[in-house]
């Protein structure tokens, strides 16, 4: 077997290591300048703006406000926060989902920071990326809207274990929607009963979410997860912090869930119903189909 002579270069980790990096650096400079930064997170349509809007318009005349607006394309969002009073700058993203903290970094240098008490950044809408990356801010604000509903936080635990402030908005309409409150304040408080369970939480969705690729491909990300954990980043409540959530105990096969199905229905866009699947702690590892030798097809 040739010894190998190249690298193997995991990205995501070194990513966000050195996003990390930069997140901190933003953190003191803002700290030095006396500058609150807010970062505020929802999905499209949760209610980003006109929170923003009102916030702008009840504290103006005490705080000197600016905000950041993060989208993909427009500046609609913009035109409305300046119109509300606050000294306002639009960040195209490039197609990106979520800010990172070199964005922030640059759009910071671009606004000038030196005029603002109370700074926040809108982030680009949706639950899933924003979660992931550390911008530098003082706090983190997650909107959750009633037409969303109440099981959010168990579909997307990740952005509800860093968030500092969860808001509920648009209550009034919640006659209308099954939007149960006190079930998404037990989802939550079970999400974070202490913060490793963050790092469940994002391997969680890593485990759900590796949708790049072949089918091949697929496999041989899940075997890596299976055999050598998954890699996960969370919040501890001071840092964020890199650790591997394993799947399996292989030192102590005791400790593991083997459980065997017959006939077990898969729901897609066909209902399936393989002959034998075996799940290890959960997972669906074997698939088994039983074929008659008389039968032609």
């Amino acid at each position: 077997m040739n010894k190998r002579e190249y690298d193997i270069l995991e990205t995501k980790e070194n990513i966000l290591a050195d996003n990390d990096k930069v997140a901190e650096q933003v953190r003191g400079h803002l700290k030095e300048q006396g500058t609150f930064l807010v970062n505020l997170m929802a999905s499209p349509g949760a209610g980003k703006t006109t929170t923003l809007v009102r916030t702008i318009k009840a504290l103006k005349d005490t705080y000197r406000i600016g905000v950041m607006e993060a989208d993909v394309d427009s500046d609609v969002d913009a035109a409305k926060v300046q119109e509300a009073g606050a000294k306002v700058i639009q960040l195209h993203t490039g197609g990106s989902c979520h800010m990172d903290a070199d964005m922030t970094r640059r759009g910071l240098e671009k606004l000038g920071v030196e005029d603002i008490d109370i700074l926040f950044l809108e982030n680009v809408g949706n639950l899933v990326c924003p979660a992931e990356f550390d911008i530098g801010a003082a706090k983190k604000v997650c909107i959750l809207s009633v037409p969303e509903g109440h099981d959010k936080p168990l579909k997307y635990p990740l952005m509800f274990t860093v968030s500092d402030l969860l808001m509920i908005g648009k209550i009034d309409v919640k006659p209308v929607f099954d939007f149960d409150e006190e079930a998404l304040r037990k989802y939550v408080r079970e999400l974070n009963p202490d913060m490793p369970e963050a790092a469940i939480a994002d391997a969680l969705y890593k485990l759900r979410n590796f949708e790049n690729g072949e089918l091949v491909q697929k496999n041989a990300v899940f075997m890596d997860y299976l055999q050598n954990g998954i890699q996960v980043s969370f919040y501890d409540g001071s840092e964020h912090k890199a650790g591997i959530v394993y799947l399996v105990d292989y030192k102590n096969k005791d400790n593991n869930s083997f459980i065997v199905a017959n006939q077990w229905t898969i729901i897609e866009n066909s209902n399936k119903r393989p002959d034998v699947i075996i799940f290890l702690n959960g997972l669906p590892v074997v698939v088994i189909e039983l074929k008659s030798p008389s039968r032609e097809e």
